[in-house]
């Protein structure tokens, strides 16, 4: 590839400057890098925007047959919290009855 560069000097004569290919190679790698890191940044944040509005229900089986629906919250030294999407608190349930 030949570009014309024109001189501030109106007795020189215009000059002939051939780009090398590895210029050019680097120009194009530039360019698909800047067209590819915001669109890999976009898809990122779809990805985690979707994984995070996932619906979070877990249903707990009693030994008498009766469920509980909703978010499991800890279970913790013997004491399973869950919170009901119905309540306002979690509900602390004995792990070992």
């Amino acid at each position: 590839m030949i570009h014309l560069c024109t001189c501030v000097d109106p007795h020189a004569k215009h000059l002939a400057i051939e780009t090398p290919i590895s210029t050019r190679r680097a120009e194009a790698a530039r360019l698909k890098l800047m067209l590819i890191v915001p669109l890999l940044t976009l898809m990122l944040y779809a990805c985690a925007a979707s994984a995070s509005s996932r619906e979070k229900t877990d249903i707990v089986y009693m030994r008498n047959g009766d469920k509980i629906t909703g978010e499991i919250q800890s279970l913790e030294k013997g004491q399973l919290n869950v919170k009901p999407d119905y309540a306002s608190s979690a509900i602390a349930i004995d792990w070992e009855k």
